[in-house]
Parts: C-alpha cells; sequence; structure tokens
C-alpha cells in the first residue's frame, strides 16, 4: 500500500525531476520518505550528496527546498551516505547567500520533519563485511519490517546496531555513528502500524 519510486544509479537531473515528482503527490499521502544511498560529504555547513557522476547535491537547499512548500504532515529525509569534510574557500563560503540559509532555517523549524543521517559530521559511512550494503541499510531494512515500532525509536535501533555491529567486526572500534535531528516530528509514527 505504499507508493514507492525507485532511481538507480541516477544523475542530478533524474534526482531533482524524482523530487518534483514526489513534491506533487503530497495531496494524496500524509508523509513522505525520500532516502538517499550513495556518496557524500558535508561542504561549507551543508550535507552533499553526489549523484552517479559526482555532482554535488546540497541536502539541505536541495531536497529540503524541493519539498518544503509541500503539504505532508511529515517528512523523512534519510542520508546513507559518508558526511567526510570538504576543503571549502571563502569564495565558495560566499555562494551561500543570506537568503538562502534564512530559507533553510524558516522551513526546517515550521515543519515536522527527521533528518536521519548515517555518519556524524566529518565521518564516513562502511558497508557491512561479506555484503554489498552498508551496516546502516542492513539495519534500516530489519527495523523498518518491525510492526507497531516507532520511526523515532526505529532509528535508536539503527544507531545501536550500527555501533554494536561496527565494534564486533572491526576489533572494538566504533567507526560509525549514525545522527538524528528532527524538529516538529510526530513522536508515535510508524513505518508498519497498521489499523485495528
Amino acid at each position: 500500500g505504499v507508493d514507492v519510486t525507485v532511481l538507480k544509479n541516477a544523475s542530478k537531473e533524474e534526482i531533482e525531476r524524482g523530487l518534483a515528482t514526489l513534491a506533487k503527490k503530497d495531496a494524496n499521502y500524509d508523509h513522505a520518505l525520500f532516502y538517499f544511498s550513495g556518496h557524500g560529504a558535508i561542504y561549507g555547513g551543508y550535507h552533499l550528496l553526489q549523484d552517479i557522476n559526482f555532482a554535488p547535491m546540497p541536502l539541505e537547499l536541495g531536497v529540503l527546498s524541493a519539498l518544503s512548500d509541500t503539504k505532508f504532515k511529515n517528512l523523512i529525509i534519510v542520508h546513507d551516505a559518508c558526511n567526510v569534510i570538504m576543503p571549502i574557500t571563502q569564495e565558495s563560503i560566499d555562494e551561500i547567500h543570506d537568503h538562502e540559509k534564512m530559507f533553510v532555517s524558516n522551513h526546517w523549524h515550521a515543519r515536522n520533519i527527521l533528518y536521519a543521517f548515517s555518519s556524524l559530521n566529518g565521518n564516513p559511512s562502511f558497508a557491512a563485511k561479506n555484503n554489498n550494503l552498508g551496516m546502516f541499510a542492513l539495519a534500516f531494512i530489519e527495523n523498518i519490517q518491525k510492526r507497531d515500532l516507532p520511526i523515532l525509536k526505529m532509528f535508536d535501533n539503527i544507531t545501536r546496531f550500527v555501533v554494536d555491529y561496527s565494534r564486533k567486526m572491526h576489533d572494538g572500534l566504533i567507526l560509525e555513528t549514525p545522527n538524528i535531528s528532527k524538529t516538529l516530528f510526530d513522536d508515535d509514527l510508524c513505518f508498519y502500524c497498521p489499523e485495528e
């Protein structure tokens, strides 16, 4: 019963078209999930996702702005990618205009948004050993199928899984720590909470 659009090895243009299509579905659905799995970075305080050609797309100024004026009750943005810090020059900082910063800030605080990151700022994400998926993706797939599990609790479970898995597989080292940010997000919202 969930309307899903899958993009594989997508270009920047394909991702932007996909987000525009998602935005138009706000009249039919209460909640929206955007899940990006690929390469990413931190640049000038903003998270980047990178398309199949490594073209950078600012998450806050790209994904969030595409969905900012929609009527979804809750937005879930999942960034399953590295968040390593890229060098930034003063010229690059000047490119991020004050009105863009204000735009992001205003819409962030006025909407029900949950941002889930597979790694903290400055850290990479790692693939699970003997598996094509990352530790974060493995935990996400396992937990999203659990009935009556609130999404916030689900991401707590994911964080615990990733940290424990990292310790187990890497001689006690914690190589990856997921991070969650939220605004007015519905604490009781579940992915799979069927009505009685």
